[in-house]
């Protein structure tokens, strides 16, 4: 017998703690009938249907965090095809700095997730910089450009590169793993005092 939330409250008062029947209540955080066959009293129910809401809370939670990392993975993506930016992988980056080739390297991190390590020569820019503070650290708009951030996560690397093609530099590359795919790959890192 399927028995309405109110109609269960009265069932356990009326007839007492020590009746058996089947309650039902719904769960405060999905919605869901959460069904406590012969529970001997409302508190047993409404006690169930609480645990069953912090779970889901949690779980809404744990969902809700990897949704938002998705979230910036795709946003990182679409600002790099939607201004054609290629990429590098660690390894191409690796020979990159050992040939000491003419690049300009850019940690595009600022604020709380600017540590401070940087990969080696790399100088900081942001998306926020004006065309007078980029040409000042890059040069030429012809000059073969590298930007990184935090993770395959963080979207500043991304964001920099797009915006440094609306400026016109025409030979930007990003490096998307930035300094954590850098530093678990084994390779070095300069610090930059603050």
């Amino acid at each position: 017998m399927k028995t309405s939330k109110i109609y269960t409250t009265v069932l356990c008062t009326v007839f007492g703690a020590g009746m058996a029947l089947t309650a039902y209540a719904n769960c405060g955080a999905c919605g869901t009938e959460a069904d406590h066959a012969h529970a001997k009293n409302g508190a047993e129910v409404k006690a169930a249907a609480a645990t069953c809401g912090a779970a889901c809370s949690l779980e809404k939670t744990a969902k809700t965090s990897t949704a938002e990392a998705s979230a910036k993975v795709a946003d990182k993506a679409s600002v790099n095809k939607e201004h054609a930016v290629k990429t590098l992988t660690t390894a191409e980056l690796k020979k990159v700095v050992e040939d000491d080739k003419d690049v300009v390297i850019l940690d595009a991190r600022s604020g709380k997730y600017d540590d401070g390590r940087r990969i080696p020569g790399a100088k900081t820019l942001s998306d926020k910089s004006t065309a007078a503070e980029v040409e000042a650290v890059v040069g030429d708009k012809d000059t073969e450009v590298v930007t990184y951030c935090s993770n395959l996560q963080c979207p500043a690397s991304a964001r920099l590169a797009a915006h440094l093609k609306k400026l016109g530099y025409t030979q930007v590359t990003e490096y998307p793993e930035g300094i954590a795919g850098w530093v678990e790959a084994g390779n070095t890192v300069e610090t930059e005092n603050k």
